[in-house]
């Protein structure tokens, strides 16, 4: 049975971001989706949501500890990450704990005083109750985050989970395998499901949209239009009616090479998209009595000329929150370009303030509340210089 397991992965950020980068790549490379927090901005009681809603909508969370407690949550009193870990034992989603070794942490990254004091209770409330693992460096912690993911998927309790490739076969069996889990659900989850119908929104709606765009070229196939620029993301769609049906439309001069998602796609214009593949015209429909939530993969050719330029990501529904992470660091030389990042709805452009940039990394992380719909949030660089 193929299915593909979706994974939250919670950490501390500033003393383990290539740690994250770099598990997070070995999850895709080994088939898992990861639900991350990168693109997410502060974490305000709004962004709060967002997170409960991605952890909920994971099938396990792969937790990374190392010196530092992390940013608090001011309403609770203990960090962010803590709160992630307690959210997913109260959900019952399997987590799966990771500790570096004390002696392979460098002062630098290690808390002193009262968040010390935090994390080090934290972890011990941890191995009282899981049996963790010890890492000390990158390579190692790699390999046993998907050793150990791979034999917790065997679990009766989560072999049944995540994301089945359709066809016909395997659409049938996932459909009498829904059924059974709805003909299962006690009384309190249907009273629940009833509640969330009763708050329906009045249109379409996405709760988040979390997308990375990565760009690859040399200064030649960029300008030629041989740029590559692949789009990775997941979202969660709401609807006054269900089944909840996403729909959108992809246009570009230079070719659109692939796409997959995850439930798939129904491609509505089929043999115009086979013969000349520019615009692709699709839909993703969810299940009965639930939230849709998708990911999916377009890779697609572009021209991005070295002196000005850009990109951008159509928002086809009114969307809470949006988060884009725009990976450059295979095209360098748009690295010094000034970029900006802004909304564009209608003839209207909105500067979007909500820009951060990583130099070391080649990655600008934007991110932008209460998108309307059918606009675009765009990216653009300009390496014009001013006459002096």
């Amino acid at each position: 049975m193929d299915r593909k397991y979706s994974v939250f992965l919670s950490s501390t950020y500033e003393d383990l971001k290539e740690v994250r980068e770099k598990v997070m790549q070995r999850l895709f490379m080994n088939g898992y989706m990861v639900n991350g927090m990168e693109s997410f901005g502060a974490r305000n009681g709004t962004v709060w949501e967002v997170i409960k809603e991605s952890i909920a909508d994971s099938d396990m969370l792969v937790m990374v500890i190392a010196g530092r407690y992390g940013s608090i949550n001011p309403d609770e009193g203990i960090s962010f990450t803590e709160q992630e870990y307690n959210y997913a034992v109260e959900r019952g989603i399997p987590v799966l704990v990771f500790i570096r070794d004390k002696n392979s942490i460098s002062m630098a990254d290690c808390d002193t005083g009262e968040k010390k004091r935090k994390l080090d209770a934290f972890i011990k409330r941890i191995g009282n109750k899981k049996t963790v693992k010890f890492w000390t460096d990158l390579a190692n912690l790699k390999f046993d985050v998907i050793t150990a993911l791979n034999r917790e998927k065997n679990n009766p309790d989560i072999l049944k989970k995540g994301w089945i490739k359709n066809s016909a076969a395997l659409e049938t069996e996932y459909k009498a395998f829904e059924s059974k889990l709805k003909s299962a659900k006690n009384e309190l989850i249907q009273v629940e499901a009833d509640t969330k119908r009763s708050k329906r929104p009045t249109e379409t709606v996405m709760n988040y949209y979390h997308v990375h765009i990565k760009i690859r070229g040399s200064v030649m196939e960029c300008e030629q239009g041989q740029a590559v620029v692949t789009y990775t993301g997941s979202a969660l769609v709401d609807a006054p009616e269900y089944p909840v049906i996403y729909r959108d439309r992809i246009r570009t001069g230079f070719g659109i090479q692939h796409q997959q998602f995850l439930p798939k796609a129904t491609v509505r214009n089929q043999d115009e998209f086979r013969r000349n593949p520019i615009l692709l015209d699709y839909e993703i429909k969810g299940t009965e009595k639930d939230k849709l939530f998708f990911t999916g993969e377009i890779v697609t050719n572009a021209q991005l000329r070295r002196d000005i330029g850009g990109t951008g990501l159509h928002i086809p529904y009114f969307a809470e929150y949006v988060a884009i992470e725009l990976d450059i660091s295979d095209v360098r030389f748009f690295q010094d370009y000034n970029g900006k990042a802004f909304l564009q709805s209608g003839e209207k452009e909105t500067p979007i303030k909500d820009v951060q940039f990583c130099s070391n990394s080649g990655k600008y992380v934007v991110s932008a509340k209460e998108v309307p719909a059918n606009a675009n949030i765009m990216f653009k660089w300009n390496n014009v210089k001013s006459e002096e």
